[in-house]
Order: C-alpha cells, then structure tokens, then sequence
C-alpha cells in the first residue's frame, strides 16, 4: 500500500512539473499526443540511465513540489503559490525534477510489469491524478476568463493529451474550441453589436449597431445568399420597486441586400450598420427599471479573412443596456454613489434606481460589488419599510444569501464573515460606511 501511495504521489510530481514548465513542452516531446496518451512510453531503461544531480534543485523547490502533493489541502496550496511565487527561475530545476521523477517512474512500471506479467512501459492515470488535472483545468478556465485564451487553449489540450478517455471530455473538447473562437474575434474577424451608451431613459429609443472589424492584413469577404448576417436574442428583464419582475424574450436579425457578391471589409477596416430595436412591452413611467442583454450569433452563408478560419460561426460577445424612469438618469455612471445619495435624501426612487443598477454592476467587477454589499450593511439598521425590503432584496441578489428582511441577520452574517477572514482582528466595531 505505502509503495502504491508512493507511486501515485510520484506520477502527480511529473504532471506538475511538465505542466509548470509549460503547456508547449507537452506537445514537444514530454507526452505523446493522441488519444491514448492518458499514458506515458519509457524508452530508455532506468538501470542504463545515467542519474542527475539532486544538489542542482534546491531545498527550497524541493519543500515546494513535496508541499503541492501533500494529502492535505492546505499544505498543496502553500506549495503552489511558492511555486508560483518563485516564477520561471526555478523551471531548470523543475525540468531536472522531471528527469529524476522519471526514472523512478520507470523502475516502479518495470517491477509492476514484471509483477503482472505484462509488458513495462505503461503508467494508468489514477483517480488522485484526475483531480490534479481537472485543478488544472479550473486554472484553464480562469485563464480564459481573463482574455489569455491561447494559454487556457495549450492547457486543456495537454489535459486532453494526458487523459483523453476522460468523462468531461467532450466538455473540454469544447472550450478548446471556445477558445478558438476567441482568439479568432479578436485576431481575425469581431463582430459585435454596439450601444452609444450603457443607460437610457423610459421613452427614449436605443440606437443598435452591428459591426465587424477586420483584424487581419487580408480583405475579408463575407457571402449572404439570404441577406442573413447575424442573429441575436434579445432578454429584458423588469424589475419593479415593490420587488416584482417580469421576463420577455425576442429575436433580432441582421440583414442586409441580397447580392451575387459578397460582402468586403478591407484589412483593419470597420463594417456598420444600424439595427431597428424596439421593446415589445413598455416600461411604467415611474417605479421599474429594466435591463436588456443581448447574446447572439455571426453566421453568414460563408466567410474568409485568412486560412484555415473561413465559415466560423461566431458568438457575439455579450452586450447590454438600462432603462430608467424619466428624470433618474444623473449619475447612473456612478450608481453606488447615487444608491448613497438617495439614502441621505430620503429618495426611495432614487434608491431603488442606483441600487439594482449597482446590483448588476457588480456582476462584472467583485471588488464594487464588496463595497456595494458592505455599504448596505452599514446603513441596513437605520432603515425600515420599503428601504429596509430594497436593501434586503438588493443584499440577496449581490450575495445569493437568504435572510429576509431582518436587518440583524444580515449584519450577523457579514460580522462572522469578516470573523472567518480576519481572525485576529477585533470585531467589535460595526461596517464601515
């Protein structure tokens, strides 16, 4: 058992270490590529090897890796972030640690082999593995989230290298191709739908616009036998001050004239067109707020700006816009501060209106919507009535927690939070405002 314990724990240290050094080296030579090489083949024997100097890593990086593949949680993330922290110096060091992990390796395959009466050469990915590689896969994702998509690309295809028999497969399979896809809006061809600006008042008309930019050094021509260049779906959400919403659905196309020819955007330049928007239903004068998303598709008949990316069907990224009541548009460009300024005057409008917009600006940036969840934490236990169920209401969609309309509970929770965060500091003192 303690061997096998071993064993595993030594097939994580190679995985990590050739994924530290870089997702590229995979494909290099570290790991065959196929859909078998959830395996990995020994080519030398072990005993003809001749083995490298363990002074050469220091004792540093060695703590580090044997901290990252520890049973307990806590010390694998001390290693991780000592690994990181020490950045690329130490990639020699880890690629020597590769070399001696192996050699091991191969000794263990070539005793389980001669055990099994099988023939050496073949190390089966274990259940510890697979959690290491789906952490790596979480790391993809995260990578993709802040724009870096070749790198999230790389990385999941060396997932998909090492264990290409995976349940989730087909999943990751698909954020390659996602990945793809990206890399191609912003490298080759963007389409996009576009708003002059992010809020607008009840009775005013939203101006669409469709556009597509060519990134490349290449004419772009795209083919419409319909006319048909994109199509999006249009959600509207309305939200009310008595805390009822409603739901609408509808679709927009993007047409253009039907033409024999095709469609010519010259390199780095910018097609555009306006597209006709109008709200099936119509917000209320006063008390509601609505927010329309839309999420759409780029799919001509045919187009080509450089190989191999021609007929892509493209994702249009995502785009949205506010409506507001007449006379409430000031300061919706800083809607946390309008949220403070309507408690301060007593303006329930006002505070309904800052407050929900704040609640989705917080969507997109954590840090505003941690000072927007601790600013009404500090003013939550001087309101009461339709305040006190606002800021309940906006304080559950910020922070996807239930507790009603009690401001004590809430100023519980965010107590034993900042608790849980900060243990050693005394918390006797309430939110700042």
């Amino acid at each position: 058992m303690r061997l096998y314990s071993w064993y595993i724990r030594t097939i994580a240290i190679l995985i990590f270490a050739v994924l530290f050094v870089g997702a590229d080296r995979l494909k290099d030579g570290a790991f065959a590529s196929g859909a078998d090489t959830a395996s990995a083949e020994v080519e030398v024997p072990a005993n003809e090897r001749r083995a490298p100097d363990l002074k050469q890593i220091t004792t540093e990086v060695r703590r580090a890796v044997r901290q990252l593949v520890s049973p307990r949680a806590s010390e694998r993330q001390r290693g991780r972030k000592r690994l990181r922290a020490l950045g690329g110096a130490v990639a020699p060091q880890l690629e020597l640690w590769v070399r001696l992990a192996r050699d091991d390796i191969a000794r263990v395959d070539e005793l389980l082999a001669e055990l099994k009466g099988e023939r050496p050469g073949r190390i089966q990915i274990s259940d510890s593995v697979d959690r290491f590689l789906h952490t790596k896969l979480r790391q993809a994702k995260a990578l993709a989230e802040n724009g870096e998509y070749l790198q999230a690309q790389r990385l999941a295809e060396s997932v998909l290298g090492l264990d290409g028999e995976r349940l989730d497969a087909w999943e990751i399979r698909q954020f390659v191709r996602d990945c793809e896809e990206r890399m191609t809006i912003r490298d080759v061809l963007e389409p996009r739908f576009d708003v002059p600006q992010r809020v607008y008042q009840v009775g005013e008309s939203p101006v669409l616009t469709f556009r597509i930019h060519n990134h490349t050094r290449e004419t772009a021509l795209i083919y419409l036998d319909q006319g048909v260049l994109g199509e999006a779906n249009v959600t509207v959400l309305r939200y009310f001050m008595n805390g009822e919403w409603k739901s609408a659905e509808q679709r927009i196309t993007v047409r253009v004239a039907e033409t024999p020819e095709p469609l010519q955007i010259e390199a780095g330049k910018t097609w555009e067109q306006t597209v006709e928007f109008q709200m099936q239903d119509v917000l209320p004068l006063a008390g509601a707020v609505a927010r329309v998303q839309l999420r759409g598709r780029f799919r001509p008949t045919r187009w080509t700006a450089q190989n191999p990316k021609e007929n892509t069907t493209l994702s249009l990224p995502r785009m949205e816009f506010w409506i507001v009541p007449p006379g409430q548009s000031r300061l919706t460009d800083k809607p946390l501060e309008k949220m403070t300024a309507a408690l301060l005057f007593e303006k329930d409008e006002s505070f309904f209106v800052g407050g929900q917009l704040t609640v989705w600006a917080g969507e997109f940036d954590s840090a505003y919507n941690g000072k927007f969840v601790q600013t009404l934490i500090g003013q939550v236990g001087a309101l009461d009535g339709v305040r006190l169920a606002m800021a309940c209401r906006f304080l559950r969609q910020a922070t996807g927690e239930t507790m009603g309309d009690d401001a004590e509970a809430w100023k519980g929770w965010w107590q034993r939070g900042r608790q849980i965060a900060n243990p050693a500091r005394n918390t006797d003192a309430g939110p700042a405002n």
